[in-house]
């Protein structure tokens, strides 16, 4: 009986089919080094169980916790600040702008008798801006925090450009009630290099308190209308005064040019924003990476925060929420290290680990593997014979003739 023999002639054709047969099975030949200099074998058999998905957890609260202290906090830049004001209430959006709380500030209590400093212990206001088309009547509307300011009946009330003396029909607006957002900085998860609007929203986040101002509307000129805080001057205020520039700059909260006044039967052309101009909003802006902040502190702020709250209790209070927050979070580094889950590999989380001998090529003879030592197989086990296809090689058998690789 002719024994059947495969010659290769040079061990450049025995690298060449190396090369071949790994370019078919990457993954076979993914291989990850022990301590101890092993091989593991990754399958890529998706292995997801039960206790893969809790050892999840303390990875996951340890990446929430560090977002919360570390992440940066880009502020706006003057130079783009009015650009950003501007493009976002033109297009509806929301502008938050947290300003200082000062005595100028009048606030109104339930019985509607205004107060001074009714918000104690708040450091900072929050005025949310937003510019509404309000189409049924034909009206651009003005939301500050929970009022509706009515920008298009103010500039109709106020001077017109047809009018000669426009002095006499300047319009000041009734004290207009609007409540809005407050907070403040004395919180113990609140870090010193928040910046301080970040940190009055982050206060607000986690207590939500509110507050009530009085605001008015001023008219000066044609198709703008002021939004003024209700200072003092107001209530000696007449048609064809002069406003102090010291008034402006402790009232003034914000301006709005080129208001529509215009109308026409059937088409909605004052209920439009995209021509207003805004200049002159105050206040502080949050950063640009607030969103993130502010998803943690709010609807994560259970899992994130609970552990803290729970060791503050277990401590007596012995260290703030911000020191048991960093304790928890070395405890669960220590961890990390100790079971080897810091490796952040896909392979390491979800699929099937094993110390497993090398999966090598080679080719068998009659006892044992055959090979030379140009070729560098000597000791190296073959693929299966579906594995090397379209050249299967595989151990010998009683119905199968060995193959040799000897020239």
């Amino acid at each position: 009986m002719q024994v059947v023999r495969r010659r290769i002639g040079s061990s450049t054709q025995v690298s060449a089919l190396s090369l071949f047969i790994r370019s078919i099975h990457p993954y076979q030949f993914n291989q990850r080094r022990l301590r101890t200099g092993a091989s593991i074998h990754y399958s890529h058999m998706p292995r997801i169980t039960v206790s893969r998905v809790i050892g999840l957890i303390p990875l996951t609260w340890f990446c929430l916790v560090g977002t919360w202290f570390f992440l940066p906090s880009p502020v706006v830049s003057p130079i783009n600040r009015p650009g950003t004001i501007a493009s976002t209430l033109q297009s509806g959006g929301t502008i938050t702008a947290v300003v200082e709380n000062k005595q100028s500030f009048k606030r109104k209590r339930d019985d509607g008798i205004p107060i001074q400093w009714a918000c104690s212990g708040c450091s900072g206001l929050v005025l949310d801006w937003r510019l509404e088309s309000h189409a049924p009547t034909d009206s651009l509307l003005l939301h500050l925090g929970e009022a509706r300011i009515n920008l298009t009946e103010a500039a109709l009330q106020g001077p017109q450009p047809d009018a000669d003396e426009k002095a006499t029909s300047i319009y000041v607006s009734p004290p207009i009630k609007a409540r809005i957002r407050t907070g403040s900085t004395r919180h113990s998860l609140i870090m010193p290099w928040f910046t301080w609007a970040d940190s009055i929203l982050t206060y607000w986040t986690m207590h939500y308190p509110r507050e009530d101002i009085l605001v008015r509307t001023f008219s000066p000129e044609p198709g703008v209308v002021e939004i003024w805080k209700d200072i003092e001057m107001w209530d000696a205020y007449a048609a064809g005064n002069t406003i102090r520039e010291t008034d402006r700059e402790v009232g003034l909260l914000g301006t709005f040019s080129h208001v529509p006044t215009t109308r026409l039967p059937g088409a909605p052309l004052r209920a439009n924003a995209a021509g207003v101009k805004v200049a002159g909003i105050q206040g502080e802006l949050p950063s640009r990476t607030w969103p993130i902040r502010g998803f943690i502190c709010g609807p994560l702020y259970v899992p994130t925060f609970m552990i803290a709250v729970v060791l503050d209790v277990c401590t007596f209070g012995i260290l703030t929420m911000k020191g048991d927050l960093i304790l928890g979070m070395l405890v669960v580094l220590l961890a990390l290290i100790r079971t080897e889950r810091m490796v952040l590999s896909p392979s390491r989380w979800l699929c099937r680990p094993g110390t497993k001998r090398p999966k090598q090529r080679g080719i068998w003879g009659p006892s044992g593997p055959v090979a030379d030592e140009e070729s560098g197989l000597l000791k190296e086990r073959p693929l299966t014979a579906m594995s090397m296809f379209p050249h299967p090689i595989s151990k010998p058998s009683r119905s199968r003739a060995p193959i040799l690789s000897k020239s």
